[in-house]
């Protein structure tokens, strides 16, 4: 039986849609499932943005070519992208006001 690790994901440069959609393609994969995507844009920089997608895996072995496939993709838009393994989970807490 195969362990499922999760992974986070972030990328930050200039938008792009070409880009994104590279990113995409690369864990569109049948053993990937992307939990969720979120997107921020910098105040008054409307070109900026940062997105961080959270996904599970449940093939170690290709983490490795998924993680230089990523890393090739900001190469060529001069965008930084980052792959991690998530060890612990993140808490949100929300005030309303």
């Amino acid at each position: 039986m195969m362990n499922t690790k999760h992974y986070r994901i972030k990328l930050n440069g200039e938008f792009n849609f070409s880009m994104i959609d590279e990113v995409f393609e690369v864990i569109k994969l049948p053993f990937i499932s992307i939990n969720w995507v979120n997107k921020y844009q910098l105040e008054g920089e409307e070109n900026l943005f940062f997105v961080r997608i959270e996904l599970q895996c449940k093939a170690d072995k290709r983490i490795k070519y998924i993680e230089e496939s990523l890393l090739g993709i900001g190469n060529n838009y001069a965008s930084d992208i980052s792959m991690e393994e998530v060890t612990k989970k993140n808490m949100y807490i929300c005030f309303k006001g």
